[in-house]
């Protein structure tokens, strides 16, 4: 339904404001000691859009292929 597919596009804009600001917590300083990209799992303050909450949460994961990346899996629910 229409209802649904508004709330997934609120949720994909939730998850790119995340993304981007994860993007930015990226420097040299922070990438193994401090900061938002500490291998782990993460529950962020639930997000008001339109009168309907999204909840962020988010993994990282150190070095999945040995590139010494991270990889970060979204997950924003309402």
């Amino acid at each position: 339904p229409a209802v649904d597919s508004s709330r997934e596009v609120a949720a994909a804009f939730v998850g790119k404001k995340i993304l981007d600001d994860l993007r930015s917590q990226v420097t040299e300083q922070t990438w193994n000691t401090t900061g938002k990209l500490i291998p782990g799992s993460y529950t962020l303050t639930p997000i008001d859009v339109g009168g309907k909450s999204y909840t962020p949460t988010y993994t990282v994961e150190a070095d999945p292929d040995g590139t010494n990346a991270r990889k970060v899996t979204l997950n924003v629910s309402w």
